[in-house]
């Protein structure tokens, strides 16, 4: 009876330890679905977003050795017509999955331009005595900054001694021999970030230079170079990289539906200017689609348009499971052998995001040299980087995104609660901005990069229509 027992004890063991692993898996897997659970915020979770693209191949004429093993999406085959002139989503794709209650002037959202208030953005890494903390904390920053350190900028305008010069390529290497290169926007001015107070410089375009020094006292500099035409840009480039997790319904259902309507009112707004798009999506470690490449296409192009629209449509936002994604991945990516084109041309990146990348105190340097390589590498590409922060972004989701519009010129964006669409969103430490429609606000970035000029924002309140 004892040996009976005694066999009975051990199966009851055996059993309560597999009904509590079994608890510890299902409470395991509904803290994931937290962050990235399939269910939509905002729009429902009975959402459809179309599947994932329908085949992946790798580009072989695009890879190198750091695209080895990535997997792009392929669009399903094009229709040969209704190319890109306003189109009708629903009439052109069969988008009936999107509710018809999503329109136009949906998703609200502000936008911050630090190098406006630099001073108020170096603020924002002191240590004051009126306040408990700073902004940036060294516990979110360590000592590395994330390898972006923005807090020495040498500002210099260039012209003709009229007019400013689009697209000249200005270089600088601080005392400390470190190169940061930039090109000048439609404004003529260059943004760099030497990292040291003195340091020279060189300005190059079409085969003219100019040589200076910088200083403390000198961070702001006009360069003339006589004789150089004053070309304006003549392609615009806009690369849209989104994180599609399942956290994201909100904004991949925006991008789908609104835009056809913010890139033709770009061109409309422009003469009709050549306009490419691009997309890239992407997940995370483990995710079974976790890079989606969509290379650049004409949006005046019927087919090559229509095919990069087939990809966007079937997205959907899935995946993720933890709360950091493949951010710094993904950035590196955008930015390298993407098809960018070397001419006069306004180049764009939009990333929409909701989570920061990893942080494994194991592996950090990696992550943070992926970043820092990316957004360095869009700076001396001329690439305007523009972050779009989500409901559910972080604290280090707002420094990074600021640092890398920063470095490149960028604006960042910052989607808010005015809308009612979606969780909560952060609230960054800057001056009050005017909150105007997310479609709106693309609209206005791209036309101002492009022309140099940018318009006033429309408040979300104000009877102006579009």
């Amino acid at each position: 009876m004892k040996h009976l027992s005694w066999k009975r004890l051990c199966v009851c063991l055996i059993l309560f330890g597999l009904l509590f692993s079994a608890i510890g898996c299902g409470k395991a897997a509904a803290s994931r679905e937290m962050h990235d659970g399939a269910g939509a915020i905002g729009y429902g979770s009975d959402v459809k977003n179309g599947s994932y693209a329908a085949s992946k191949t790798k580009d072989a004429a695009a890879a190198d050795g750091y695209r080895d093993g990535v997997e792009y999406g392929e669009a399903a085959p094009a229709s040969s017509e209704g190319a890109a002139e306003g189109l009708d989503i629903e009439a052109e794709y069969g988008k009936d999955d999107v509710r018809d209650d999503i329109t136009g002037h949906q998703i609200t959202a502000s936008a911050l331009n630090d190098h406006e208030a630099f001073e108020d953005w170096l603020l924002l890494f002191e240590r004051r005595q009126d306040e408990e903390i700073p902004h940036f904390t060294e516990d979110l920053l360590g000592g590395s900054f994330w390898g972006l350190d923005s807090r020495i900028r040498l500002k210099i305008k260039v012209t003709n001694g009229t007019d400013p010069l689009y697209g000249a390529v200005v270089s600088c290497t601080g005392a400390g021999g470190k190169i940061f290169t930039a090109r000048t926007d439609a404004s003529g001015v260059a943004y760099l970030f030497p990292e040291t107070y003195d340091g020279t410089y060189t300005v190059d375009l079409d085969g003219r230079t100019k040589e200076g020094t910088f200083s403390r006292q000198t961070l702001e500099q006009s360069v003339v170079l006589e004789g150089a035409a004053a070309k304006k840009s003549g392609r615009i480039q806009v690369m849209f990289v989104v994180d599609v997790t399942g956290s994201m319904s909100d904004e991949l259902i925006f991008l789908q539906k609104e835009v056809d309507n913010v890139l033709t009112r770009v061109r409309k707004d422009n003469g009709n200017v050549p306009l490419e798009v691009s997309f890239l999506f992407y997940r995370d470690d483990g995710d079974r689609e976790k890079f989606a490449f969509v290379p650049f296409a004409d949006i005046s192009s019927s087919a090559a348009y229509t095919s990069a629209r087939n990809v966007l449509n079937n997205q959907m936002a899935d995946g993720g499971g933890d709360y950091p994604e493949a951010f710094d991945e993904a950035l590196l990516m955008a930015v390298k052998d993407s098809g960018w084109k070397e001419d006069r041309t306004t180049r764009l990146i939009f990333h929409i995001f909701d989570a920061p990348p990893h942080t494994n105190s194991w592996e950090q340097d990696k992550y943070e040299q992926r970043l820092e390589q990316a957004v360095r590498k869009a700076a001396e590409l001329g690439i305007r980087y523009c972050p779009i922060l989500a409901s559910g972004a972080d604290l280090l989701c707002e420094y990074l995104g600021r640092q890398g519009a920063v470095y490149t010129g960028g604006t960042s964006v910052f989607i808010t609660d005015d809308s009612g669409i979606g969780g909560g969103h952060l609230d960054p430490d800057a001056k009050p901005m005017t909150v105007e429609y997310l479609d709106d606000l693309l609209v206005r970035l791209i036309d101002g990069y492009y022309t140099g000029v940018f318009a006033e924002p429309v408040p979300i309140d104000s009877d102006q229509k579009n």
